[in-house]
């Protein structure tokens, strides 16, 4: 696996600020408490590139892709429903929107962490305004250690996600 525990954590630690340009290295991503808006995000796929400064987007080089999540709307399957597709790596199911969805219970949030280990077509997930705690963050982190396709998780807005999350 790509992931270790520490590599989370340091993956934790470096959440990047959706309205600023900071590398995921970047010691200046995560700055207090409550943090109110944060993506993580990780490397992209090998092979993948990006065209620097002015060069035309028609260029021959690999541009970089636009947000999977920007143009989708929230999500309203049933969590048990969404957890049977990632638990058998439903390939329809590559991006997922669930922002605002605040009545999902703990433990079906943790059934979609745990489910998130072994599934390998999911992308791109988005939890913003999910009032997701840094209880909650503890079973996606590990859902993290063992998941080799996530490539972007978006946790903006979530008030009981704190530093404290990320320094373990």
């Amino acid at each position: 696996s790509r992931w270790n525990k520490a590599a989370v954590k340091v993956a934790a630690t470096h959440m990047v600020s959706e309205n600023a340009n900071h590398h995921p290295n970047n010691d200046d991503s995560v700055r207090s408490s409550g943090v109110s808006s944060m993506d993580l995000v990780f490397d992209a796929p090998p092979g993948a590139s990006a065209t620097k400064g002015n060069e035309s987007k028609n260029s021959s080089q690999s541009t970089i892709p636009e947000d999977p999540l920007e143009d989708i709307p929230t999500d309203r399957t049933p969590v048990k429903k969404l957890v049977k597709k990632l638990n058998e790596d439903d390939p329809s199911l590559t991006v997922l929107k669930l922002d605002g969805r605040k009545k999902i219970k703990k433990e079906d949030w943790e059934s979609l962490f745990e489910s998130l280990e072994e599934n390998s077509t999911l992308t791109h997930i988005s939890m913003s305004r999910c009032e997701i705690t840094d209880e909650l963050a503890v079973s996606l982190v590990l859902a993290l250690v063992e998941n080799e396709t996530l490539q972007a998780i978006r946790l903006n807005s979530n008030k009981g996600l704190t530093d404290d999350t990320a320094k373990g």
